[in-house]
């Protein structure tokens, strides 16, 4: 068996999708490829992302605010084609995915280990991009942006706590963004509560210092999900 950090038994890994599981770079040029088609500025992506990895903005995970933050436009005809766009690259598009994930993701499941998959994407568009390193998306739950709660929202994690019964301090969550971390945090009022294990990964669109800002540590943070013997320990 797999044990968390602070001793628990892991039972339930949930994994974000772009920029823990597939490469970032995939999704970048989607938008940019979605932004020229718009008559958008493609670089405004890059800057955006970029000032993201730093920690001068936060990750947005939905489209219309993200484009509000990259263009200063999140309605009208301009953004309903960048929109249109976006997705039919995104379920046409072949994701890669991260090196060694796959191998990570056997490795957890052969240690009897149960495996999700929390994103904001749609479920067909995520079911194709784990497809793409030859897993098979019908051995896996998805928890996405058509179910009731997404992300940051925390309940959307605890709809996969309650589909796998598992108690949060056994589930980990690894994730490359804020809305990862928040997702395994439930404010109420001043204070945030951990429902759930949080490990970041640098492979996506949040780098160290970034994490620094939310209060995550270098002990919670990997280079990738290729890096997670490093964060669980085998009993």
């Amino acid at each position: 068996m797999l044990l968390l950090p602070n001793g628990a038994v892991l039972l339930l890994l949930v994994l974000d999708i772009d920029g823990t599981t597939t490469r970032i770079e995939r999704l970048i040029s989607n938008l940019k490829l979605a932004a020229a088609v718009a008559g958008f500025d493609p670089r405004r992506i890059d800057v955006y992302f970029e000032e993201v990895y730093r920690g001068a903005r936060p990750f947005l995970n939905n489209l219309r605010e993200g484009a509000g933050a990259a263009f200063g436009v999140d309605s009208g005809p301009r953004f309903e084609k960048f929109e249109r766009t976006f997705h039919a690259l995104e379920k046409t598009m072949p994701y890669e995915l991260v090196e060694g994930a796959v191998e990570r993701i056997e490795w957890a499941r052969s240690h009897s280990v149960k495996v999700a998959f929390l994103t904001a994407n749609g479920l067909e568009a995520s079911r194709k991009k784990v497809s793409y390193g030859g897993l098979d998306p019908g051995e896996f739950f998805f928890a996405t942006a058509n179910s009731r709660f997404i992300k940051p929202d925390p309940r959307a994690f605890q709809d996969v706590l309650a589909e796998f019964k598992v108690d949060g301090y056994n589930a980990l969550h690894v994730g490359d963004s804020n809305s990862d971390y928040y997702v395994t945090r439930l404010k109420i009022e001043e204070r945030e509560i951990e429902i759930a294990n949080f490990c970041g990964v640098l492979s996506g669109v949040y780098g160290e210092e970034a994490f620094s800002k939310l209060g995550v540590g270098r002990n919670q943070l990997l280079p990738s999900v290729a890096h997670l013997p490093d964060f669980l320990k085998v009993a």
